[in-house]
């Protein structure tokens, strides 16, 4: 996984991986309330990580607010 990331990461240069902050994607994963779970996005496996006491649904848009190590924050944009 990490050796993924890090290719991915590398494409347009090292500060890809900062690209990602405030960027709005499409879940392909349900993320429960306060919890995690696997998504897609851009052809790698990530872990997203839901703060929020509602939770977030496949289909739904979302924000990644930070980045926590190889770990997506995200939440709804406001």
């Amino acid at each position: 996984l990490v050796r993924k990331l890090s290719a991915a990461a590398h494409k347009g240069g090292a500060t890809d991986y900062n690209s990602l902050v405030n960027k709005v994607i499409v879940l392909d994963s349900a993320i429960p309330a306060k919890g995690r779970a696997s998504i897609m996005h851009m052809g790698t496996t990530w872990t997203a990580i839901n703060e929020s006491s509602v939770p977030l649904l496949v289909g739904e848009s979302v924000q990644i607010v930070r980045l926590e190590g190889v770990k997506l924050v995200v939440a709804k944009p406001v």
